[in-house]
C-alpha cells in the first residue's frame, strides 16, 4: 500500500470538495474547489483565496496554461497569474463571459488548447478561439456542436448538445457530449465538427477525459474506460473493489494510481485493485455517538455509517455493501434509507442500526445481513398523518445495559419514545 496524508480544512483548505489540482511552472501544486476556493500548498499547508467563492462563482474545473490559471466556473472563463508569495496568493486578471453567440456569462466546464487554439466547453456546445485574438469579443470566438434530432409529424428540432469535458491526445481534441438519452458520447474535434467515436459507448456518469500514458481515459463515477483506437471503441477496466469509480488518474513510479469514491486504486494485470482509506465515509456529519468499550459510531448525512474500533474506521454504505443485498426492491429501500440518514448505533451484539428520515431504520447484522423495520413489521408507527408508513427515527442510542433506544419525531401512536431491551433486539414487535 502507498503511504498517504489526508488534508482538511486545519490544513488551510478552504473547503473539502476539491474538484481540480494543477501544478504551474516553479511546480507550486494549486487546488480548486466546486464552491469556488483556489488555492496552493506551500510550506506544509494550504494557503486559499476566497474571491470567486465571495463572487458566487462555483468551479468546474481548473488547468495551467502559458503561465496562467485558467478556471472554468458558473459564470465565464476566468484567467489568474499564479502569486503564492503574496498576500493575495493568485491575481484574477480577466473574465471571458461572452462567447460567440452563446448567453452572456455561460457556465463553463472545461478549457484545453491546441496549435494556438483555445477551447472552451460549455453546456450548449465547444466553443473556440484563437489565443492571441480579443478574447474578450464574442466576434472571436466560433462554435461547433453536437445535435440531437427530435422530429414529429410536423416538424423536426435541432437542439445541441453540451460539452462536459474537452481533452488533447494526440494533436486531436477530444470531446465529451453530455447525455440524458443514451445518446453516443465520445467526439473528436475536426474541420470545425464533431465527430463521433464509438457509436455504441454511452455514459452519462462520464465526467472528465485525461490523456496519459499514450492513452486517452474516460472517467467515470462508475467506472474507468480507455479508448482502444484499433477497434475504435471503448474499452472498461475491471475492478475488484464495492464501486467502481474513478474521480483522477496519475502515473507515479510507472504505476498508475486512481482515486475511487473511497480511497484510491493501483492499475495492475488490468485491474483497479481498490484501498480504502483509514477514513469515515461522507462530509457533514449527522449523529455520532459512543460505545462503552469506547467505540465510536457516526453517521454522515446521506452517506455512510462509520464506526471507530479504536484504530480502524469501518465504513457501512450502499455501495460497500451492496454485494450482499440482492437487486430489486429491498435493495431500493436500503439505498433510501443511506440517503436519508439520520442517526445511528451500534448494540452490545455487534448489531449496527441507522435510523432515517421517512423510510425506517435499517439493522446490519454482523453476518452482514440486513433487515428494515417500518410500520408494516415492527412497533415503528408514521410520522406523518396521511401516509401510514413514512418512519423518521431521529435518534439512536444504546444504555449501559444494552437496551436500544429510539426517538421517533412525529409518531402518530403518541409515543415518541421506543425502547427495545437488550434480550429482545431481534423482536422488530418488541417496544416498550
Amino acid at each position: 500500500n502507498y503511504r498517504y496524508r489526508i488534508y482538511t480544512h486545519l490544513d488551510g483548505l478552504g473547503e473539502l470538495d476539491i474538484i481540480s489540482i494543477t501544478t504551474d511552472n516553479d511546480g507550486h501544486l494549486w487546488y480548486a474547489s466546486a464552491n469556488g476556493y483556489v488555492g496552493v500548498f506551500s510550506d506544509d499547508k494550504w494557503l486559499t483565496s476566497d474571491a470567486l467563492m465571495q463572487d458566487f462563482r462555483s468551479i468546474n474545473r481548473m488547468v495551467f496554461y502559458d503561465g496562467s490559471l485558467w478556471i472554468c466556473t458558473s459564470s465565464g472563463l476566468v484567467r489568474a497569474t499564479p502569486a503564492p508569495e503574496t498576500f493575495t496568493i493568485v491575481q484574477y486578471n480577466d473574465f471571458y463571459e461572452h462567447f460567440c453567440d452563446l448567453p452572456a456569462n455561460p457556465e463553463v466546464m472545461d478549457v484545453d488548447f491546441l496549435n494556438d487554439t483555445i477551447y472552451v466547453g460549455t453546456p450548449y456546445c465547444l466553443t473556440y478561439a484563437h489565443i492571441d485574438s480579443d478574447l474578450f469579443s464574442a466576434d472571436a470566438w466560433d462554435t461547433a456542436a453536437v445535435w440531437i434530432t427530435i422530429a414529429d409529424s410536423s416538424d423536426t428540432t435541432y437542439i445541441p448538445r453540451g460539452i462536459n469535458a474537452i481533452c488533447v491526445h494526440h494533436d486531436t481534441l477530444w470531446t465529451l457530449a453530455m447525455s440524458e438519452n443514451n445518446e453516443p458520447t465520445l467526439f473528436y474535434f475536426s474541420d470545425g465538427c464533431l465527430h463521433n467515436v464509438d457509436e455504441n459507448y454511452e455514459d452519462h456518469m462520464t465526467w472528465d477525459l485525461i490523456s496519459l500514458d499514450d492513452t486517452l481515459w474516460a472517467l467515470s463515477f462508475h467506472r474507468l474506460r480507455y479508448y482502444d483506437a484499433a477497434q475504435n471503441e471503448m474499452r472498461e477496466i475491471a475492478m475488484d473493489g464495492p464501486f467502481a469509480s474513478s474521480y483522477a488518474l496519475v502515473k507515479a513510479n510507472d504505476t498508475k494510481i486512481a482515486a475511487t469514491r473511497y480511497g484510491y486504486a493501483v492499475l495492475e494485470n488490468d485491474t483497479l485493485h481498490n484501498y480504502l482509506y483509514n477514513a469515515p465515509v461522507g462530509s457533514y456529519v449527522a449523529d455520532i455517538c459512543f460505545s462503552d468499550d469506547g467505540t465510536a459510531v457516526m453517521a454522515t448525512h446521506k452517506q455512510a455509517v462509520n464506526i471507530w474500533d479504536g484504530n480502524t474506521w469501518n465504513q457501512f454504505s450502499i455501495h460497500l455493501i451492496s454485494s450482499y443485498i440482492e437487486s430489486g426492491d429491498f435493495f431500493d429501500s436500503v439505498y433510501s434509507i443511506f440517503k436519508n440518514i439520520w442517526t445511528a448505533a451500534k448494540t452490545h451484539d455487534g448489531t449496527i442500526w441507522a435510523g432515517s428520515y421517512g423510510y425506517g431504520l435499517l439493522r446490519i447484522l454482523p453476518d452482514t445481513t440486513c433487515e428494515i423495520w417500518d410500520a408494516t413489521n415492527s412497533s415503528l408507527t408514521t410520522s406523518v398523518e396521511g401516509n401510514d408508513n413514512y418512519i423518521v427515527v431521529s435518534r439512536l442510542r444504546v444504555d449501559p445495559a444494552g437496551n436500544l433506544w429510539m426517538a421517533c419525531y412525529g409518531s402518530q401512536d403518541n409515543a415518541p419514545l421506543k425502547v427495545w431491551l437488550a434480550d429482545n433486539l431481534d423482536d422488530s414487535l418488541g417496544a416498550i
